[in-house]
């Protein structure tokens, strides 16, 4: 595991964001790739990258500061905007990104499931890449473990700082297989899709299980205001009610037609 990248003096280029930055690059340059397929041009595609990246950027800032120190952003929200200190939430970013696309959407005349099934599976995609930055970060961490696979991390990690030279469950890595694999199957099947919104309902639904799963073995959770309940076990059944919504209505709506 190797946080920081590089170090210049007091600058330092991190591994974390290094993937994050690599994750995006991805996801909009095979979306550009595949655009052509439902109709969008160059100008389409910006508008929609610059849309996203700020409703994920905000959403996963607004939802750690919620759930990890809610009184210290109330009272100095521009902390948000430090987003080099570290705390991005992967299931604000999530929401904020969705909440963005369907602003995006309506602003255009654009039907938002026939959107979001275009770009569901390059999520999945950049959040396999995301999780590798946690990897080498040593965020995101697993509990203590015996298993063989147990990973112990480096001192300069929020890991090591927690539970030292124990083995911990690799938890972004787990992840990082399970995104991959969901969307290697989404990117596969979404020529074929039934009806608008099935590969967004699947992703809803698929990561919403997986990151349930994921939050048992996770150590370093945020929890819901005054309890010991992981907030991500209710946001992630929140995505599978959602999903499996929208995935009844497609089928209903598609068997009238």
């Amino acid at each position: 595991m190797h946080p920081v990248i590089i170090q210049f003096g007091s600058l330092a280029i991190r591994s974390y964001g290094v993937m994050l930055v690599i994750a995006f690059l991805a996801a909009f340059y095979l979306a550009k790739y595949d655009s052509k397929r439902i109709g969008l041009n160059k100008k389409n595609m910006d508008s929609i990258a610059n849309y996203l990246l700020l409703g994920g950027l905000l959403g996963a800032r607004v939802y750690y500061g919620l759930f990890y120190d809610p009184y210290y952003y109330f009272t100095k929200p521009w902390a948000l905007l430090f987003i080099w200190q570290g705390g991005l939430a992967v299931h604000g970013a999530i929401i904020g990104g969705i909440l963005s696309l369907y602003i995006f959407s309506k602003r255009n005349s654009a039907e938002f499931l026939k959107l979001a099934d275009f770009l569901i599976p390059l999520l999945l995609l950049g959040q396999a890449i995301g999780r590798i930055g946690c990897f080498l970060n040593g965020c995101c961490y697993g509990l203590p473990t015996e298993k063989p696979w147990g990973i112990i991390f480096t001192k300069d990690s929020s890991a090591y700082y927690q539970y030292g030279f124990q083995a911990l469950h690799p938890t972004q890595l787990y992840e990082f297989i399970l995104s991959l694999i969901g969307f290697v199957f989404l990117w596969v099947i979404r020529k074929d899709s039934p009806f608008r919104g099935f590969i967004f309902s699947l992703y809803l639904i698929y990561y919403g299980l997986i990151r349930f799963y994921i939050s048992l073995f996770r150590a370093d959770s945020l929890y819901l205001w005054g309890s010991n309940i992981k907030i991500a076990y209710l946001v992630s059944l929140g995505l599978v009610l959602f999903g499996v919504v929208v995935l009844t209505r497609g089928i209903l709506k598609a068997k009238k037609n």
